[in-house]
């Protein structure tokens, strides 16, 4: 759902800090019966965060900073410690959207050619592709004004920053702590923010 306002927010909010991490606000997780954690609040800032750190991936992959590109990795892709080949793309996402977004989703993050999973009749898969662009273009600047270097530094921003996160331990708890969290108090006016 986010638009590119939200996107660029989080960008010039990341690339204006120092050396410390942004602050990307809550996660709400529930532990699925499959192991798997399920992100009940934060969807949209985790889903444009991965993108974020595909696109630095993207933009390092056939480079020689090679510590950079695997602290990313370990970040974007479920490894098999195992697997000793140096594609990691073969590794699933540590992400999965939903079903409408999933397969456009997962083909981007794997580097594949998503176009052939875009629906243009989908304002969801508009906004992730033009996120991916955003985030590619911006990082092409920074290529262009501070060279790899640049692009290293601002990825070591992108992995300081930090979510809060809550846990629901049970499925009950799950849209109890969801209202509560987004729907309790007064909204804040521009003057209290």
């Amino acid at each position: 759902s986010w638009t590119l306002d939200q996107v660029s927010d989080l960008f010039y909010d990341i690339e204006e800090i120092d050396n410390d991490g942004h602050f990307l606000g809550s996660l709400l997780l529930y532990m699925a019966s499959d192991k798997k954690m399920e992100i009940v609040d934060g969807q949209q800032r985790m889903t444009t965060f991965f993108l974020l750190l595909f696109a630095l991936y993207d933009k390092l992959k056939d480079t020689d900073k090679s510590k950079a590109i695997e602290r990313i990795s370990t970040l974007l892709f479920v490894i098999d410690p195992n697997d000793l080949s140096d594609d990691v793309t073969i590794s699933e996402p540590r992400l999965e959207t939903g079903k409408r977004d999933k397969k456009l989703f997962k083909a981007i993050i794997k580097g594949e050619d998503y176009s052939i999973y875009k629906d243009g009749r989908r304002k969801s898969h508009k906004n992730l592709t033009n996120t991916l662009e955003f985030f590619n273009n911006k990082l092409q600047e920074i290529q262009n004004n501070k060279g790899l270097d640049g692009i290293v530094s601002f990825t070591q921003k992108v992995i300081k920053s930090e979510f809060i996160v809550m846990t629901a331990e049970k499925q009950s708890d799950k849209l109890l702590l969801f209202k509560t969290i987004n729907a309790r108090g007064l909204d804040l006016t521009k003057g209290d923010l």
